[in-house]
């Protein structure tokens, strides 16, 4: 067998995009959060364009899989709401389509409460962007940034994470209309491009000869005016890494060397079976583990004796 690991793959003429299944499960104290920090797909694109192959790689964590497909799910809506507007023709049914704009209204942005930010204390996601507009949106990402730092104390954060991307989302597509904006302006222009996922460099453990980690970027987006909307960007680049006096790791870009970068388009559907098929393989990994993983944390669970209960 060549490829044991590949989930999904794409061909062009001078092109390939591979995405590898590289998940793994906790061991530490948190049996319950299923994922090991280093849970991931590796995703890689072959680029011999220029003449010369080279092979940009980067990962997606496990745990964002998921969000990313939520995000998707968003922006195809607002697709299918900027062809009806823009009247260009569509193989979807207007009555269809109209169904899909109003399904957004049961997602979790619309549904969760927020209580970190005391003066929208009670308001959904939406609710609040629907109030506060892009003042609103510094404010989520505030409460998500404070969310994210007590996550594994609190897995309830997760949710109210969830949340805020969700409706961020909504949001970035043009779904949510706020007090400051009209119909006409919430409508997604139809060559606006959208980006669904993006990190700053992160490092990998590999090195080269010198001692430098290969560092990653990846950027996917999505532009409704073109035929193959789905863009999917990566770089590399070897830097030094330092460990700063807390522990807390820093690239450092400013020596970075021998970059490359390549990016590959994809369809509609070439895109939408890749989130599928990574979130079909996620979910099945968790229910694959999860009963061992429950065992090791009622094993390690506080007991009563009730025995000595009067």
């Amino acid at each position: 067998m060549k490829y044991p690991n590949q989930v999904f793959a794409s061909k062009r003429k001078k092109q390939t995009l591979g995405v590898d299944c590289k998940l793994a499960i906790r061991t530490d104290e948190s049996p319950l959060q299923v994922h090991a920090g280093f849970s991931r797909f590796s995703i890689t694109i072959i680029d011999c364009k220029t003449g010369k192959t080279i092979t940009p790689t980067a990962n997606i964590p496990a745990e964002e899989v998921l969000p990313i497909k939520d995000i998707t799910s968003n922006v195809m809506t607002a697709k299918v709401f900027n062809t009806i507007n823009s009247g260009v023709s569509s193989n979807v049914d207007s009555d269809d389509a109209t169904e899909v704009v109003k399904s957004t209204g049961s997602s979790v942005g619309y549904t969760e409460k927020i209580f970190i930010l005391r003066q929208y204390a009670g308001q959904t996601p939406v609710e609040i962007i629907q109030s506060g507009g892009d003042n609103a949106i510094k404010d989520l990402t505030y409460a998500k940034d404070t969310l994210s730092k007590n996550v594994e104390k609190y897995p309830k954060n997760k949710v109210q994470i969830d949340a805020i991307d969700d409706a961020i989302g909504l949001y970035t597509c043009g779904l949510i209309a706020t007090s400051n904006t009209t119909s006409e302006s919430s409508v997604p222009k139809k060559n606006q491009s959208y980006t669904i996922y993006e990190t700053p460099f992160k490092f990998m453990t590999k090195k080269n000869e010198k001692g430098h980690n290969l560092c990653y970027s990846i950027k996917i987006s999505c532009n409704f005016a073109m035929d193959y909307p789905w863009r999917i960007e990566i770089s590399n680049l070897y830097a030094p890494v330092e460990t700063s006096y807390g522990g807390q790791a820093n690239i450092k870009l400013s020596s970075a060397y021998d970059k490359v970068s390549s990016s590959m388009l994809l369809t509609d559907m070439e895109w939408l079976q890749l989130i599928d098929r990574l979130s079909v393989t996620v979910l099945n990994y968790e229910n694959l583990n999860f009963g061992k993983l429950y065992k090791i944390m009622d094993d390690n669970s506080f007991k009563p004796d009730h025995s000595l209960a009067k």
